[in-house]
């Protein structure tokens, strides 16, 4: 419940820092890159989430073992046996897709576009007033 809340919370502050991409393109580049890289807050959640899910079975499978497996009985000095150990799944993150990271960076990526044409529009008329003799 309370990982929830503060979860929403860090969305809610990530969406609001990522309108100052209008103003500043390299803040927009910033953003993309580490969503690119899953390096930003949507990967760590990402992360979080799933490491969770994975240590949460992963302690359910030990007690498990431990109750159901051979230490009910009582012998001092059980272990598990290998084999169990063996049998126990590594952990394997899996990214989010390259859709998902950019639909996520939609309004960084419409800045950096945004700008982009600007620049393009300035280059475009500058270099008319060149054509022209003019200076810039």
């Amino acid at each position: 419940k309370h990982f929830g809340m503060l979860e929403e919370q860090f969305l809610r502050q990530s969406n609001v820092v990522g309108l100052f991409s209008l103003i500043n393109p390299v803040h927009a580049t910033d953003r993309v890159s580490m969503a690119i890289a899953g390096t930003d807050l949507s990967g760590h959640l990402a992360f979080l989430k799933q490491t969770e899910s994975y240590r949460r079975s992963l302690v359910k499978s030990l007690n498990d073992e431990h109750a159901f497996g051979g230490g009910r009985t009582g012998q001092r000095g059980w272990t598990a046996a290998p084999e169990f150990y063996a049998s126990l799944e590594a952990f394997e993150y899996e990214p989010p897709s390259m859709g998902r990271l950019l639909g996520e960076r939609s309004a960084e990526l419409a800045a950096l576009a945004t700008w982009g044409v600007a620049l393009v529009g300035l280059l475009m008329l500058s270099a008319r007033r060149l054509d022209r003799g003019g200076s810039l």
